[in-house]
């Protein structure tokens, strides 16, 4: 029962109109999977692998149902299938920046996030239309992010956004500079 509601596409979601472009989710599956395999599974603590998974399944989960459910849908109702594309892929991008602008990376740096941050929403995005299921862009966003913290470099902990160990590029936070003290005379 419930395997047979998963393969009917709800009312919102969309059917496939190229079937070569399963290749998409397919390449970013096979993408994970290797991360997953090259992954220093040693390194980590069980408890902290087991909360990481299910904390990131809902990021994938939420996320996904917000820029290829929500946000694409009500964009998609009033514009074309590539200006949904762009903006859908580009607000994607722009809101995994705003960790990186609090920590004061370089703004160089930050485009460059965006940028590929967006990239892989296109990607999530293709992943949506090309098996018009919304369940497969939330599980490889999910298995992504995951493989990606098994990479982070810290055992048993998870990577502040923005660095080293950070998907998206950015470089180390550098620290905030301080503010001389005003000296008061007396």
């Amino acid at each position: 029962m419930v395997a047979r509601r998963l393969a009917r596409p709800a009312s919102w979601e969309t059917r496939p109109r190229h079937w070569w472009l399963l290749a998409i989710p397919a390449l970013m599956l096979i993408q994970s999977l290797v991360q997953l395999g090259t992954a220093p599974w040693g390194d980590q603590q069980l408890g902290a692998i087991v909360v990481v998974a299910v904390g990131l399944a809902l990021v994938g989960i939420g996320e996904e149902l917000y820029f290829r459910g929500i946000l694409r849908v009500s964009v998609r109702a009033h514009h074309g299938e590539f200006l949904t594309l762009l903006v859908t892929a580009s607000l994607f991008g722009l809101a995994h920046s705003f960790g990186s602008l609090m920590q004061r990376i370089p703004l160089e740096t930050i485009a460059f996030q965006v940028s590929v941050t967006a990239f892989t929403g296109v990607s999530l995005y293709a992943a949506f239309r090309a098996t018009g299921r919304l369940w497969v862009p939330m599980a490889l966003h999910a298995l992504d992010d995951f493989s990606i913290f098994l990479h982070s470099g810290e055992p048993g902990s998870v990577q502040a956004p923005g660095t080293p160990g950070d998907r998206h590029g950015a470089a180390a936070p550098r620290r905030p500079r301080r503010r001389p003290r005003r000296q008061h005379d007396p």
